[in-house]
């Protein structure tokens, strides 16, 4: 009896560490080796850095928006940061998750908000000009108070030096 017991034991406990391997080694793949030899590979525009914004939205909303991404071969990701005015209310600053990617001098960001207690999303795309030093596009986005989608064509973010 003790035998089969053992037996018994030393297959489970050798299927869960197998698993436990495999999984590690999935995670290694994706979360390590596959960014390494995008980034290896990838030979387009690196937008890696600081960039900052200015928009205006009907009703008097002012925002001022600084941005700053970390790319890894075609993929971005980062913080995004806004600090807004708005007539008859107070100004806030709120900060976001983004995440997106390159493609052929484009680039395609959503955004999340980093505060679950309030409703905060949206989406920008934006060409890529002036050898990098500018991005200009669009925002769907939105809005934190009212719950409005909000929209925008002419946005233009400037990298910071």
């Amino acid at each position: 009896m003790p035998e089969s017991f053992v037996s018994i034991f030393l297959g489970v406990f050798s299927g869960i560490l197998t698993s436990i391997i495999i999984w590690a080694f999935v995670k290694l793949f994706r979360k390590v080796l596959i960014p390494w030899y995008q980034q290896i590979i990838y030979r387009g525009i690196n937008i890696s850095g600081e960039w900052t914004c200015s928009v205006d939205f009907p009703g008097g909303v002012h925002t001022d928006q600084m941005i700053s991404l970390i790319q890894k071969g075609h993929k971005v990701q980062g913080t995004f940061i806004t600090k807004t005015t708005a007539p008859n209310r107070e100004g806030s600053t709120n900060s976001f998750r983004a995440i997106g990617e390159v493609f052929d001098n484009y680039v395609d960001i959503e955004y999340n908000i980093i505060d679950k207690r309030y409703i905060g999303r949206g989406s920008f795309m934006f060409k890529v000009l002036e050898g990098g030093e500018k991005l200009q596009g669009g925002l769907v986005a939105i809005d934190r108070i009212s719950s409005n989608i909000i929209t925008s064509e002419s946005i233009e973010w400037t990298r910071k030096k």
